[in-house]
């Protein structure tokens, strides 16, 4: 698998190897666009992985019908599906291992209704696998508008605004480097103080992070002041399609530890969401 380091100045890990999640949703023919469009841009190699649940013996007509789903996706034309039996983060994590994958993408499913949170397949390959993991809408397939990268100084939100950077440069989205800082009100005189206070730290993170010939950051301290999700928050106010955040690494039982704030913008994301791993070594 590619490097999860991220050396001051280099715009992102290169990426060798891509797996998509397929389920024929229409979340999944979004995630199928975004694989499809990352792993060109990187020339990396795409496999695109059916889970076929409990079930010994596939649908004979599967073959056609994926010949039919990826059609009208750009990047997808001669991309096999690979159909293996087993429940689906199985299926996902030995599909990872094989194909030396660096990057899953899949579409959400969330359990809050249709357009809240990720879903349980989603939430548990972030917390297992050992990639970085894009999660998409089915209401947005094409290029992002507006990235959002959550900031708390750790090397993990370093590779996060790392990522963030480098898919806001090739869709020409904004980018916003956020941190969130609990507050008891959002007053002027609130957001002031925190800026003052947290801001030169923040400029310091980014310019030591995202190349000086990359595109423009707009550098945020962000008052939050209720007990959802700030960064949920900050996404919906700047009309961000796209939160990349960090995790924490691992835990005895082979979770990653996301630490609250990851754990809240999964449960409450109304928007894609990548989530990166910590570098290694």
């Amino acid at each position: 698998m590619g490097s999860y380091g991220c050396p001051r100045g280099r715009p992102m890990p290169l990426m060798q190897s891509v797996v998509v999640g397929i389920d024929f949703s229409p979340a999944s023919v979004s995630a199928l666009a975004h694989a499809a469009r990352l792993a060109t841009a990187a020339g990396a190699r795409l496999h695109a992985v059916h889970a076929l649940g409990g079930a010994v013996a596939g649908d004979p007509g599967l073959p056609g019908r994926w010949e039919q789903f990826r059609r009208p996706v750009a990047g997808a034309a001669g991309v096999a599906l690979e159909v293996l039996a087993g429940p689906g983060h199985s299926v996902l994590e030995d599909a990872i291992r094989r194909h030396g994958a660096d990057l899953l993408v899949l579409g959400a499913r969330g359990e809050g209704g249709a357009h809240v949170g990720l879903g349980t397949l989603a939430s548990r390959c972030i917390r297992s696998l050992p990639v970085d993991v894009l999660v998409v809408r089915d209401d947005r397939a094409g290029t992002f508008r507006t990235v959002a990268a959550g900031i708390d100084f750790s090397e993990a939100s370093r590779r996060a605004l790392a990522w963030a950077e480098y898919i806001a440069r090739r869709d020409a989205a904004r980018l916003y480097a956020v941190h969130v800082v609990p507050a008891l009100d959002g007053s002027r005189e609130t957001q002031a103080r925190l800026a003052a206070e947290f801001g030169p730290a923040l400029d310091e993170f980014v310019a030591g992070t995202v190349p000086a010939e990359g595109i423009g950051v707009r550098r945020e301290v962000f008052p939050y002041t209720g007990h959802r999700s700030g960064l949920i928050e900050f996404c919906a106010v700047v009309d961000a399609d796209l939160l990349v955040i960090g995790t924490r690494g691992r835990g005895n039982l082979r979770e990653a530890l996301l630490g609250s704030t990851a754990e809240k913008a999964l449960e409450h994301s109304t928007c894609a969401v990548l989530a990166v791993k910590p570098p290694t070594g």
